[in-house]
């Protein structure tokens, strides 16, 4: 949904803006702005099939932060019976604080405040052995690459990855690095009988 990626865009640069608030140079985001922005732009063009002249038109507009007005690009999604949401990238003041404060979009959110992704990160569960406290996430480009037609003798972690439908995993340390160094734990095998019992 549009509404979701210009919020996430809009998270990412005000996060970084948060953390060099106190930097006598902040005025030098302005370029990392620029490029975020460019490739927010370009995201939803391509998820449109359009060009990114045409989809900068349809999103552009302003809001006003601290009576000085920021152009931007924002969506707003209506709601039945309810205030309509709006989510917006840009209107992100450069300016130096000694003593920042955390900036906040307020930013209504669908459904639950935690996503998914979330939720398995905050379960401190390893997903390929069960193993209980600190996670790594695992995550490969696309689902599809690791899952090709025709490849024998795939690891049990893209077995786990197709079960689950989801190109990231929640991994312990262990087996996060018996993962990079293409080896393979017994408790893995689980995953391998799981799919066949699916395909059948």
């Amino acid at each position: 949904m549009d509404y979701d990626i210009i919020a996430n865009f809009q998270a990412e640069y005000r996060g970084l803006v948060q953390y060099y608030n106190m930097a006598h140079n902040i005025h030098l985001l302005n370029e990392v702005e620029w490029v975020t922005s460019t490739s927010l732009l370009k995201t939803l063009a391509a998820k449109h099939k359009s060009t990114v002249s045409k989809i900068a038109k349809l999103y552009r507009g302003q809001k006003e932060v601290n009576e000085q007005t920021y152009r931007v690009f924002k969506t707003t999604v209506e709601q039945e019976n309810k205030p309509p949401l709006t989510a917006w990238f840009g209107a992100i003041p450069l300016k130096r604080n000694p003593q920042p404060v955390e900036l906040s979009d307020n930013l209504p959110k669908f459904g639950t405040n935690r996503s998914e992704l979330v939720d398995r990160m905050m379960a401190d569960e390893c997903e390929m052995c069960g193993k209980k406290g600190p996670t790594h996430v695992h995550h490969v480009r696309k689902l599809k690459d690791v899952n090709k037609l025709g490849q024998k003798n795939k690891p049990a972690w893209i077995h786990r990855m197709v079960v689950i439908r989801r190109k990231t995993l929640m991994v312990c340390p262990d087996c996060h690095q018996a993962i990079h160094n293409g080896e393979h734990k017994k408790e893995w095998d689980i995953w391998k009988d799981i799919l066949e019992s699916r395909m059948r």
